[in-house]
């Protein structure tokens, strides 16, 4: 999993292990982005507002569904740390990871076992 900011040298947050059968998704605003005035614009537009989603930095998901983890991965990122759990719930998703805007990182109960590295 890449860190979304990295410090030189620090471009790995962690890694892990899939088992056979899952899917791993991340929707990140480092790679498809500018800057305007001082703001980052990115990709991943939150639908209530039509702008990018500002409350992420990165969203990693695992499941068994690999269009359900793209789609959930979306979400997340979409979401932020205060929803973050609640929708993944209702999503069917026990394995995430968000990285939110100010670099924190949430990682699901499921998740936190399964990072290995830098993190």
């Amino acid at each position: 999993i890449r860190q979304p900011r990295p410090a030189p040298g620090r471009e790995v947050l962690a890694s892990l292990e899939l088992a056979d059968g899952e899917a791993l998704f991340t929707s990140g605003d480092y790679e498809r982005n500018f800057s305007f005035e001082g703001r980052r614009y990115h990709h991943i537009l939150d639908p209530r507002t039509g702008y990018p989603a500002d409350q992420s930095q990165s969203a990693t998901v695992i499941a068994r569904d690999p269009e359900l983890a793209d789609a959930a991965s979306t979400a997340l990122f979409i979401a932020g740390p205060e929803r973050a759990a609640t929708l993944m719930e209702r999503m069917g998703i026990d394995t995430w990871l968000l990285i939110d805007a100010a670099g924190r990182q949430h990682a699901s109960a499921a998740m936190r076992p399964r990072l290995n590295g830098p993190t």
